[in-house]
Order: structure tokens, then sequence, then C-alpha cells
């Protein structure tokens, strides 16, 4: 039986819109017998997988915490929302879920109960693009703060967000990141 290890090897480290074929159990039992028995077999293969762009964002939520002292020294909760599969139209995205649904129940458990310190909540997405979302997240963040508005963008540069400005002034002494899947 085929396990997730065995999938992982077929996954590229760079996007690629190649085919990918899967055959139910009982087909693919169906044929390693026949070919066990020496029994002749044909294969027609067919498929059909509808690729899109779709637009991914990251999903950041700030709890400053109710010690003036530590005001400035966070923790930074991270937790991936995409998911890989070797057949994608087959896999829904589940184990990898598991990250960010308990990263919702941080943010209810923060929401209600306020933590100490501030504790910085992130929700990226590309974790299986060579974590291009916290990778973008990382890049913003460790720019100094820098005026908000367009006046204040370098040439070709988007003008950072307050909400970018504001983690740029915290220290992230800590960070925890939320991969619960199960292999």
């Amino acid at each position: 039986r085929a396990h997730r290890q065995q999938g992982a090897q077929k996954f590229l480290a760079t996007p690629a819109d190649l085919p990918r074929f899967y055959a139910p159990r009982a087909a693919s039992d169906l044929l390693r017998r026949r070919l066990a028995e020496g029994v002749p077999a044909t294969a027609r293969l067919w498929g059909r997988m509808t690729w899109r762009l779709a637009p991914a964002e990251t999903v950041v939520a700030v709890f400053p915490g109710t010690d003036p002292e530590v005001a400035g020294r966070a923790m930074m909760i991270g937790a991936y929302y995409d998911a890989i599969s070797p057949v994608p139209a087959v896999a829904p995205g589940a184990d990898q879920a598991s990250g960010v649904a308990t990263w919702l129940e941080l943010a209810r458990m923060l929401a209600a109960h306020p933590p100490r310190r501030p504790v910085v909540l992130a929700a990226t997405p590309g974790h299986f693009q060579a974590l291009a979302g916290m990778r973008e997240l990382v890049g913003k963040v460790m720019r100094p703060p820098e005026p908000v508005g367009p006046e204040s963008a370098e040439a070709g540069e988007e003008p950072r967000s307050a909400l970018v400005n504001r983690l740029a002034e915290l220290t992230i002494d800590l960070f925890v990141g939320l991969d619960l899947s199960s292999h």
C-alpha cells in the first residue's frame, strides 16, 4: 500500500503542470495480479486536472499583551494553510489543515485571555513553494519601520502598511511553527 512518504518522493521543488495519474486500489490490484500471473495487460490512461491561479494572502493577528515591561518583545506563531498531494483531485488537505485549525483555536483563546507579552499569529500561503508566504512576511518585517503612505515608498516598492510597521517595531524572541500534519 502506498503511503504519504512514497508520494512525497514524487514532489518537485518548483511548481510544474505535469500530469499525474491515480488508479483506485481495485484497478491497481487487478493490474498487479495480471502482471504477476504473466497475463498481458493493457491500460488506457486518461486524466483531467484543471489548474488555476488563485490569490493568496497572509493573515496576521497581533495580540498586544498586558505587561508594559515586555511590550516590544513578542512571540510569533505561524501556520500554513495550503496543502499538496500526489493526487490533487482526491486530497482535500485535511492533514495539513490541522496546523491552521490549531492556529484559529489559539486566536480564540488569546482573544479571551490576553497574553502577558505580545503574540503575533501569522497564517501564510506558499508553504509548499519554498515557504513563499513566510519568506515574504519576514522580508517585510525585517526592514526598519518607515512612515506609512505612498510618498514613503522607495522607487518601485509598495508603501508599507501600518501592520507591517507595527510588526517591525517588535522583537520576535520566539517563533513557533505549527506543522501538525501526521507525517
